[in-house]
């Protein structure tokens, strides 16, 4: 059976147009952009490339994004304060942990409304 090569160039143009209308109209409704937070404990290497990767496609689709980096010894209250304070933001529209344990762990605290 021979290979098939899939190119994925026209889906990602569809998909990111789809998600530049999607953006447009929360502008014009909200009188804003859009934003994602990410939260990032400790330094990962994979972590770091995917969070630049995730301010790049935000900033294409017109969302804005912030990146709030924590130290991995970072206590506890300080990131449940942090969640809370993102969680009552109304410039925030959602939240994402860049590390599996602060994801699994934050979950637990909170459901995400993104």
């Amino acid at each position: 059976m021979a290979a098939i090569i899939f190119d994925s160039k026209l889906l990602v143009a569809h998909m990111t147009a789809e998600l530049q209308s999607e953006a447009a109209q929360f502008r014009k409704q909200h009188h804003r952009s859009a934003r994602l937070a990410q939260i990032i404990a400790g330094h990962d290497g994979a972590a770091e490339v995917y969070s630049r990767q995730l301010v790049r496609a935000c900033r294409k689709i017109g969302l804005g994004c912030a990146t709030l980096a924590y130290p991995f010894e970072v206590e506890e209250e300080e990131l449940r304060a942090e969640v809370a304070s993102l969680s009552n933001d109304e410039n925030t529209d959602g939240w994402a942990a860049q590390r599996r344990e602060l994801a699994a762990w934050l979950s637990q605290l909170y459901s995400l409304n993104c």
